[in-house]
């Protein structure tokens, strides 16, 4: 590249002799060590797909964002054929779970009725005691992500809802989230209302804030 010419061009004389900041050759190092990378990768990635598209396909998942999320190690103990398809399969399934939970869905394996101390009432795999002090649908409690619900969860027994100051058992009351997203499309009024995704038990509350 003519540097000279360039700046004749765009109306400077010569090109000046300003020195670059030092800074500059390590952010220049740095984009090319992760261009590098990333042609790499790319090409790991591709050698990785005979075993991980057969997996991704029947378990529902994008081959490349399970490719991403694996660490360098495993990553290479998958190219080296370390990793069986038994174990790349559990991986997936859990992806795969993940990513229904994060929209508010049920995964098929979720058939037992839980309590989970901060949740309340939810649905996790057949083993687990009938009581956790925790559990995978925290994530989406405190990030306001819906969830789906075993029972029946009804307006006014959720930490959302604020009954009516005249008729608190049977006046409108109030839902304190701007959007009413209900499977059964619950008609008001809120107090009686079920089905709602993102109800919270007003007791479970109770015991957090202690």
């Amino acid at each position: 590249m003519d540097l000279d010419a360039l700046y004749t061009q765009h109306g400077a004389a010569t090109v000046p002799e300003t020195p670059c900041p030092s800074s500059w050759g390590d952010a220049i190092r740095k984009t090319r060590q992760a261009q590098r990378r990333a042609r790499r990768d790319g090409r790991s990635y591709r050698l990785a797909l005979p075993w991980l598209r057969p997996v991704t396909d029947e378990m529902g998942v994008d081959p490349l964002e399970a490719w991403q999320l694996l660490t360098d190690a495993e990553s290479e103990a998958l190219l080296r054929g370390e990793i069986d398809s038994r174990e790349l399969r559990a991986f997936c399934y859990c992806l795969a779970s993940a990513k229904l939970r994060i929209q508010g869905d049920k995964p098929p394996s979720y058939t037992q009725h839980v309590t989970c101390a901060h949740c309340g009432p939810v649905w996790l795999w057949v083993g687990l005691p009938l009581t956790v002090a925790s559990c995978p649908w925290c994530y989406n409690r405190e990030h306001g992500l819906p969830i789906p619900r075993p029972i029946y969860a009804a307006c006014h027994e959720c930490s959302r809802f604020t009954p009516d100051t005249l008729n608190p058992r049977e006046g409108l009351g109030q839902c304190s989230l701007a959007y009413r997203d209900t499977p059964h499309r619950a008609a008001l009024p809120w107090p009686h209302s079920v089905g709602c995704r993102y109800w919270i038990q007003k007791k479970v509350q109770q015991k957090m804030r202690r």
